[in-house]
């Protein structure tokens, strides 16, 4: 994958003249693939991910369509990226994942519900436990508080990840792995204080979290920590 003059598939262009092909669209209807390679931790390895819209996450008909269609459609994409995609001439698949992974479907209603407003307009709760950077969607960082990870009804649960609470929009842009990652970590961190206190989660005191988050090389805003 890298050439003699330091070119390697990540640093060419041929994207936009691969998208505009023909046969790039019927990919993309057949199963919903970008066509984009994503970087993984070695040079001779990527990722292809994809994604397809409309249809119910708990419905198994639809997960079923989803699944049979998608592994069809791999070998189609794969055969187009090696004739069209310079550096895949030798390529081959290496592995799919062993089943479909949902972007969304069933969410915990929490004591603050994360919502399209908060996302854009960069809103900074006093109970802030992770600051998300900005992805794919033009918009300020956007802060996760704990509250959402808090359940209202249940007790001695907490959720992170693309169940916490959130609206629609949201949680499309707040549930990737490294956001997930972030909210874990705070979840994690605030059982181990409830259990040395004493108390159910939602008892936990925010100050104290954040304090040790910060502990542990989370980054959030100075000035922030609840007294």
């Amino acid at each position: 994958f890298e050439e003699g003059d330091g070119t390697s598939i990540y640093s060419v262009a041929p994207l936009a003249r691969l998208l505009a092909e023909d046969e790039s669209p019927e990919v993309r209807a057949a199963a919903g693939f970008d066509l984009f390679p994503l970087p993984t931790h070695r040079d001779d390895q990527v990722w292809v991910n994809n994604w397809v819209l409309g249809r119910d996450c708990l419905d198994v008909d639809d997960l079923t369509w989803t699944e049979v269609t998608v592994r069809k459609a791999m070998l189609r994409a794969h055969e187009v990226l090696r004739r069209r995609m310079p550096g895949f001439e030798k390529s081959y698949i290496l592995d799919t994942a062993s089943q479909i992974g949902t972007r969304g479907s069933r969410r915990l209603v929490g004591e603050y519900v994360v919502t399209e407003q908060d996302v854009r307009s960069g809103t900074l709760f006093p109970d802030t436990i992770a600051i998300i950077p900005p992805f794919h969607v033009p918009t300020p960082p956007k802060a996760i508080p704990y509250r959402a990870l808090v359940p209202v009804r249940i007790e001695g649960l907490l959720v992170a990840g693309r169940c916490f609470s959130s609206d629609p929009f949201a949680n499309d842009l707040l549930n990737l792995i490294p956001f997930c990652m972030a909210m874990g970590e705070a979840a994690g961190t605030a059982a181990a204080l409830a259990v040395a206190h004493g108390v159910p989660p939602r008892k936990v005191g925010v100050g104290g979290l954040q304090a040790r988050l910060v502990q542990q090389g989370v980054w959030l805003p100075p000035g922030l920590i609840t007294r």
